[in-house]
């Protein structure tokens, strides 16, 4: 109970208890199917083992990447439930959690991280925001927030030639770049709106 709290997926942590005092070879990662067929008391190892937290993370992170996006939207629910998030828009729930799979190494941190997708007002770290939302990117970033609504192409190379296009481009700051930072995997089409 206390490593799917801390956001460990059964898969994960079952395949990592398997191998601990198992082994097939040099492979890691088997699904359930493998472990099933392949175990046999023979290839039980005698020495003692070592349970080591950075490879059942790493592991964690694997079956994160590569759980089925509906699946994963069911398990983030009592994570997003915790926060104070309303995950019902299941269609929504299932592009935000597509996007954060691939950085996320537990499912808490995937909440963590994901809190900002609905979140309808955003708070700034105010030394970064001190640091990059001057004066001299006001203008620029309104402009942005201006055009942003007329986008019809959401994928990565349409954003990218929003920016290109976009009049102030030239004296873009690290600011105005990182207005598209953390956002939804505009690559395969998914945008931030509701």
């Amino acid at each position: 109970m206390a490593y799917e709290e801390m956001g460990y997926l059964p898969e994960a942590l079952v395949n990592y208890l398997v191998r601990l005092g198992w082994s097939h070879g040099d492979q890691e990662i088997f699904s359930m199917d493998e472990l099933v067929s392949l175990f046999t008391l023979d290839s039980v190892g005698k020495s003692p083992a070592v349970f080591n937290p950075e490879k059942l993370l790493w592991l964690n992170q694997h079956y994160i990447k590569e759980y089925p996006d509906t699946r994963l939207a069911e398990a983030m629910k009592p994570f997003w439930k915790k926060r104070g998030v309303d995950a019902s828009n299941q269609d929504f729930i299932r592009h935000v959690v597509a996007d954060l799979k691939t950085r996320s190494k537990t499912l808490v941190e995937m909440a963590d991280s994901g809190c900002f997708y609905f979140q309808d007002k955003m708070t700034y770290d105010p030394e970064a925001a001190g640091k990059f939302l001057s004066a001299h990117a006001k203008d620029h970033l309104t402009a942005i927030a201006v055009r942003l609504p007329s986008i019809e192409d959401y994928t990565k190379t349409g954003l990218e030639n929003f920016s290109e296009t976009s009049p102030k481009n030239r004296n873009q700051t690290q600011g105005d770049r990182s207005a598209f930072k953390d956002r939804p995997d505009w690559e395969n089409g998914q945008s931030r709106h509701r």
